[in-house]
This record gives structure tokens, sequence and C-alpha cells, in this order.
């Protein structure tokens, strides 16, 4: 049971989108923190370029096409995956979508695997993606800290969500108030969520009520 008084049937799920060095996991751990305290159950779907560079597969500038292939596959699964296990909602650090951007920045555009890309966001879409602008100091030790190199997959992302007519949330250039935002959102979508799974459930039972025979 939620804070809502109702056990969800479905998977929510936050797409956090962009460049890396923005403080995208911290707000990913952030968020879920805050949601468990509702009684929900979250699952964050860890960036994939992080596993892959512990398996000693090689990202960002060193990256290559069977590289960024692996990581989007693996992206892809790992969303399904969450879904499967009926979380009340998945954050994701990181989309299927800015994983094609770093595969069509290191490689150039490959047709099949923005396809594959695109298609798994219009059969499984996010029910919020939000974008993390670039605003303060570069935040991971673990990924290339080129600045050149972070501005041109940040704008590269950005031109893809346009040119694709994607809806996103910006955030605000103060980081201290990203998870407030999101945690506002999300719990407002999941309040009308429930709302109109009731609704539907009451129009239900008195279609099925005006259905039995008179006594």
């Amino acid at each position: 049971m939620n804070c809502f008084g109702l056990v969800m049937s479905m998977v929510y799920e936050i797409g956090l989108v962009s460049t890396h060095g923005t403080g995208k996991t911290t707000l990913a751990y952030d968020i879920a923190a805050e949601l468990k305290k509702k009684n929900l159950t979250i699952r964050v779907v860890a960036e994939l370029a992080t596993v892959a560079r512990e398996r000693a597969i090689p990202i960002d500038q060193k990256t290559t096409l069977e590289a960024q292939a692996w990581i989007l596959h693996r992206q892809c699964a790992a969303e399904l995956e969450a879904k499967i296990y009926n979380y009340d909602v998945t954050i994701c650090d990181r989309t299927v979508l800015d994983n094609y951007c770093y595969l069509e920045k290191a490689v150039g555009a490959r047709q099949e695997y923005r396809r594959m890309a695109l298609e798994h966001y219009a059969a499984h879409p996010y029910d919020r993606l939000f974008y993390l602008p670039v605003v303060g100091k570069f935040s991971s030790k673990k990924r290339d800290p080129d600045q050149e190199f972070q501005r041109a997959i940040d704008q590269r992302i950005v031109a893809f969500l346009a040119e694709h007519n994607i809806e996103y949330i910006t955030l605000p250039p103060e980081r201290r108030k990203w998870k407030s935002l999101v945690v506002q959102y999300t719990l407002k979508d999941l309040r009308e969520i429930e709302k109109k799974k009731e609704q539907e459930r009451r129009a239900g039972m008195k279609k099925w009520a005006g259905s039995l025979p008179e006594a």
C-alpha cells in the first residue's frame, strides 16, 4: 500500500537526460530516497556507461561502435526489467535517447541504432523526462572531464530531442532545487493516475450494476 492508500499496478518511469558530469547519478538516488519515504517501491536503473567502464569496455572519447551498441542494448533491457518487476517508480540514470547521442558523437549517425532508440522510447515511453543543464562544477570522477566534449554531448542531446519533438522539462540552474521539483512532479502525476484509475473503476462498477436484471 503506497502513500495514496492504493495498490499500484503500473510502473511510473522517470528519465534523467543530460551529458555526463551534471550530477545526474546523485540526483537519481536523492529522488529515490525521498520517494521511498512515501512507501513507494523504487528502482534506479544505473547508468550503463559506468558498468561498461568497470568491465574495461571503452566509453566517452575512447568508445567504439560495439561499446556504445552494448550500452544501448543493456539500457533497453534494464528499463524493461524494472517494468517486469513492477516497481512503483523507476528512475533512469540516463535514457536510451542520450545513450544514442553518445554513439552518434563517436561514430556518426547510424540509422539502425537511432531507430532502435526511438522505437524503444515509443513503445516504452518515460512518464517524465527531465533535462539537466550543465551548471556548476564537473561532478563525476569516473567520466571524461574534457569540458569541450561534455558540451558537445549536451548540444547533441538538445538537438536530438528537438529534432524528434520529444517533450522534456528543463531543470533550473540551481541544483539544490532539482530533487524537490522532480519529486513534486512525480507525486502529482501519481495522484492523477490513481484518481483516474478510481474513476474508471467506479464507472465499470456502475456499468456492471446497470447490466444486472431487475429483481
